[in-house]
C-alpha cells in the first residue's frame, strides 16, 4: 500500500511563518550578543535602576532586555546579582504589594474633566491649536488596559525567561513571588479544610 502523505500546513502561510521565525531568530541573535556596554545602556534606559515606581519604567527596553540579553546566563546573573535590576522587577508582581494585583482589569471610563490632548490625536489636535501653543499640548495619554496588557505580557516573558535558566530558577527559588502566589492561593481556596493548629509541646 502506498504510504500516507502527510498533511502540510497552508502553503500561503508557511513562507510567512518562516519568515517571521527567521527576523525572530536573527533578533535573538542579536540580543545575544549585545556587547557590555549596550547591555548597561539598555539596564539604565529602562528606568528601574533609577526609580522603584513602574510608571517612570519604560516596558519596550524591559521587552527586549527579558526577550534577548537576560536569556544569556551571564547577563542574568548580573542583572540578578550585581544590580537590583531583577529584584525591583520581580517585587513589582508579588502579590502582597499590591501593585501589579491592583491594576485595573476591566476597561475603565475616562473621567470628565478630560483636557483637549486627551480627546483628540495628535495630528488633528496641533492643527487645531496656533503654533505657539502645539509644544505644549499634552500628547494623548495610553488607555489603562493598554499598561495592563503591557505589564501581563511581560510578566509572561519574565516567568519563561527565568525558568529557562538555572539562574533564573535559583533566583526564583529565592524570592518571595512563588510563596506569596501560593499563599494568595491557598487563600482562595473554598474547598480544601483549614490547615490544622500545631500541637502543644509537652516540657519537663
Amino acid at each position: 500500500m502506498p504510504r500516507p502523505i502527510p498533511c502540510r500546513a497552508n502553503s500561503l502561510e508557511d513562507p510567512q511563518q518562516r519568515a517571521s521565525a527567521s527576523i525572530s531568530s536573527v533578533r535573538l541573535a542579536a540580543a545575544l550578543s549585545m556587547d557590555d556596554l549596550a547591555f548597561r545602556n539598555l539596564l539604565l534606559e529602562s528606568g528601574v535602576l533609577s526609580a522603584k515606581e513602574e510608571t517612570r519604567w519604560v516596558p519596550d527596553a524591559l521587552f527586549t532586555l527579558v526577550q534577548g540579553p537576560l536569556r544569556n546566563a551571564r547577563r542574568l546573573e548580573e542583572a540578578t546579582r550585581a544590580t537590583k535590576f531583577m529584584r525591583r522587577v520581580l517585587a513589582f508582581y508579588h502579590p502582597f504589594a499590591l501593585r501589579f494585583s491592583d491594576l485595573p482589569k476591566d476597561p475603565v471610563r475616562p473621567p470628565l474633566s478630560l483636557s483637549l490632548g486627551d480627546c483628540l490625536p495628535e495630528r488633528e489636535l496641533t492643527a487645531r491649536l496656533p503654533s505657539s501653543l502645539a509644544p505644549l499640548c499634552p500628547r494623548p495619554r495610553p488607555h489603562p488596559m493598554q499598561l495592563t496588557d503591557k505589564w501581563v505580557e511581560l510578566g509572561c516573558e519574565l516567568v519563561s525567561m527565568l525558568v529557562s535558566s538555572p539562574v533564573g530558577v535559583q533566583f526564583l527559588l529565592e524570592d518571595k513571588l512563588l510563596p506569596q502566589l501560593a499563599e494568595a492561593l491557598f487563600q482562595l481556596d473554598t474547598v480544601r479544610p483549614p490547615l490544622p493548629a500545631p500541637s502543644p509541646t509537652c516540657t519537663d
